[in-house]
């Protein structure tokens, strides 16, 4: 519990550190541009070939990755039913941020604390289905259902965005290489496993420095709006997850963990793409955190 404590501890210090040194003026926000960049294109990549170093082929998991998908999808189309009537930025907020899962930045770490290897091998299945709309679904589709990209947007635009993503491309690769049963030598593993272990800091540093609080009570309103869709979610897919799911009791638990993440934190980066508020997207995964840390810590104890 100590563990789980002061992983929390660290990430939202780096996260107020970014803040501070930004206000101090050694840092602009224009900076998280090159923060974001160096996550999408290195950091993130580096993880997902990573999380598929000790898996063995169980083509029984597959239906994880299926699941992941789903548990990640579904909040976006709440979030496009309920956001229907709002205006183009404020649906941008709800389309890109009611969907998607932070667990390799945030969540994993606390569940390698709770979880025997076997149940970690599971979860990284479920993050493949969330990476693929994270990084290949979000975007485009939030794109071109309100049709921000300046012209209308058709099913292969959509395509062709979704394979620009590297880390999209990434996990789909290392998908196909794990269904034939292909593995890098070790020696590659490691190497990105230093790549991939600043990812942590530079998603909070980065979040920190998108955050701002000049926003007005609807605005806010719009964040709170986003953040009980999300939970709602959560608490179905938990619910779900736990009494239906044909796995393992550890796998059961980490689904049940899973779903209580918080969205991913390139969610800023995606809302400013699709024609929204960048501090105010980063200012919902901020609250987002926060409360599905005191989950996780919660869940530690019930389950």
């Amino acid at each position: 519990m100590d563990q789980v404590i002061l992983k929390l501890g660290i990430y939202f210090l780096t996260l107020i550190l970014a803040y501070v040194m930004k206000r101090m003026g050694i840092f602009k926000k224009e900076d998280s541009v090159a923060v974001t960049k160096l996550i999408m294109n290195v950091g993130l990549p580096a993880t997902a070939i990573g999380a598929f170093a000790n898996l063995s082929r169980d083509f029984s998991m597959l239906l994880l990755v299926v699941i992941g998908f789903v548990a990640s999808f579904f909040p976006w189309l709440v979030g496009a039913f309920i956001s229907r009537r709002k205006d183009t930025v404020t649906r941008a907020l709800y389309l890109c941020n009611c969907p998607t899962l932070n667990l390799g930045a945030f969540a994993m770490p606390f569940l390698q604390l709770m979880l025997p290897a076997s149940a970690i091998a599971g979860i990284c299945l479920f993050d493949i289905g969330n990476a693929i709309v994270i990084h290949g679904t979000t975007a485009p589709m939030t794109i071109a259902h309100l049709r921000t990209g300046g012209q209308k947007q058709g099913f292969g635009k959509t395509v062709k965005r979704m394979f620009s993503s590297v880390a999209f491309c990434t996990y789909i690769l290392m998908l196909i290489l794990f269904l034939l049963n292909i593995q890098f030598p070790k020696v590659v593993y490691t190497v990105l496993g230093n790549f991939s272990a600043p990812n942590g800091f530079l998603v909070m540093f980065n979040l920190g420095l998108l955050l701002e609080f000049n926003f007005s009570g609807s605005q806010v309103k719009e964040v709170l709006g986003v953040f009980a869709i999300r939970m709602a979610c959560s608490a179905a897919f938990a619910a779900l997850f736990y009494f239906t799911m044909p796995f393992s009791l550890d796998i059961r638990r980490g689904l049940v963990m899973a779903a209580f993440a918080p969205t991913a934190a390139t969610c800023p980066y995606f809302t400013g793409l699709c024609g929204g508020n960048e501090s105010q997207s980063s200012l919902c995964v901020t609250i987002c955190e926060v409360v599905s840390g005191l989950c996780l810590v919660a869940l530690i104890f019930i389950l």
